[in-house]
């Protein structure tokens, strides 16, 4: 089995978006990157809350949306390119809309990156700077958790940080 790097990405670029309940809400975009392919969530330009997910794949430094790699490999992963499209359209398959709060490219990252790394790497854990309670369960070559991917929520407005990371942790109680 070939053992690829799984790296997090954002784009430089702060998108601003109206919602109904919580005002304006601020957002980087990101991606994840698995070997030399990022995978990322596009958002939409016009009206994202309820639009189609997309799911885009590219090759290169950059993804589609603009994210580049920071930081370090969060893990290794053996998944297949095959793997990496069926588990993609079964992603989209759960989840048919856009949505800012609840379903964006910072959820898709998350379920990316548990998944490719079978479970051993939490990437809500990294965003918040906690350290990862299982560190003796990294594989090789899985840097120990860094608070660097902390950096991520410090230039998202403090609002929809907490949002994010709330609703995430509600899909994590629920077993989602």
């Amino acid at each position: 089995m070939v053992r690829r790097n799984v790296y997090f990405g954002k784009s430089d670029v702060v998108q601003s978006f109206q919602t109904p309940h919580q005002g304006e809400i601020n957002q980087q975009h990101c991606a994840v990157k698995l070997g030399d392919t990022w995978w990322e969530v596009a958002v939409p330009q016009v009206n994202p809350n309820g639009s189609a997910i997309t799911i885009d794949q590219t090759d290169g430094e950059k993804s589609t949306g603009g994210a580049e790699a920071i930081g370090d490999e969060l893990c290794a992963s053996t998944k297949t390119d095959i793997e990496v499209l069926v588990w993609a359209d079964a992603y989209k398959t759960e989840h048919t809309s856009y949505d800012i709060s609840h379903n964006n490219c910072v959820h898709f990252c998350v379920a990316f990156v548990k998944w490719a790394s079978e479970g051993k790497c939490d990437l809500n854990k990294q965003m918040s700077g906690a350290a990862n309670d299982d560190d003796d369960d990294l594989e090789e070559g899985a840097p120990e958790q860094e608070s660097a991917l902390g950096d991520f929520f410090k230039k998202m407005t403090k609002a929809a940080a907490k949002v994010v990371y709330e609703t995430l942790e509600e899909q994590e109680q629920k077993g989602e």
